[in-house]
């Protein structure tokens, strides 16, 4: 297993500034998750050719290497089609950013808030996500950047898509393509009122990487691993 740490621990400032701090605070970490839901920090979809540049040469310079970058989710929805053809384009360019930086995976959230109300509508919304996920796939350029769909933080009185791990895998598999994997955050499957370690297990060959990270049980406090009720033992025998 290789550590790494996400620039989300310093999504306030900029992302230059961030690495910079990584560097000078954590000098054993040398892989990072770049953290791409912010325009003050980093914004994939907006980012300049000359900011880029300036980007993949601070990493090389300080020997950092990308592990993922996480694509903006903010109001954006694979699983809508009145409106998923932002979040297409959102992934898309994401993607390419991560081409130009030799990032090889981008991480993903299928659905937006609040989710839907019966099951006949998530799986509506589950075979939108195939089919926009097919056409983020197949669109030229892109080949070589691998899409880890993340398990999402649930809703108290809807059905959220991607809140279980089933349905992450049944996406994955539907699309029947090494280029599709799992990323699963711990303090998310608690949340979802899981054991960590079984939507490992489950995920099994799909899994791609883990956000780890901590919570009470109520809330979606990304606490350092050991601060909150997660058995730690139990997920590093897994």
């Amino acid at each position: 297993m290789e550590l790494g740490l996400s620039t989300w621990t310093y999504h306030s400032i900029t992302i230059e500034t961030a690495i910079l701090t990584i560097c000078k605070h954590a000098p054993l970490i040398h892989s990072l998750e770049l953290w791409g839901n912010t325009p003050t920090h980093l914004n994939p979809v907006t980012c300049s050719p000359r900011h880029l540049a300036t980007l993949k040469q601070l990493l090389r310079t300080n020997s950092l290497t990308p592990h993922s970058c996480h694509a903006p989710f903010d109001n954006l929805d694979l699983s809508d089609p009145t409106r998923n053809k932002q979040a297409i384009n959102a992934i898309i360019k994401t993607m390419l950013f991560c081409r130009e930086i030799e990032c090889p995976m981008v991480i993903v959230h299928i659905s937006a808030s609040p989710g839907v109300k019966t099951p006949k509508a998530l799986q509506q919304g589950k075979e939108c996500t195939i089919e926009a996920l097919r056409t983020i796939i197949d669109y030229k350029d892109t080949h070589h950047v691998k899409i880890l769909l993340e398990n999402l933080v649930p809703r108290p009185t809807y059905i959220r898509l991607g809140a279980e791990i089933e349905d992450l895998i049944d996406i994955a598999d539907a699309l029947d393509t090494k280029r599709v994997g799992i990323c699963i955050d711990t303090g998310h499957s608690v949340l979802t009122k899981h054991d960590p370690c079984s939507d490992i297990q489950k995920a099994g060959s799909l899994l791609k990487s883990l956000h780890t990270n901590d919570n009470d049980g109520l809330q979606d406090l990304h606490m350092i691993p050991g601060n909150g009720i997660i058995k730690w033992n139990q997920i590093y025998q897994t």
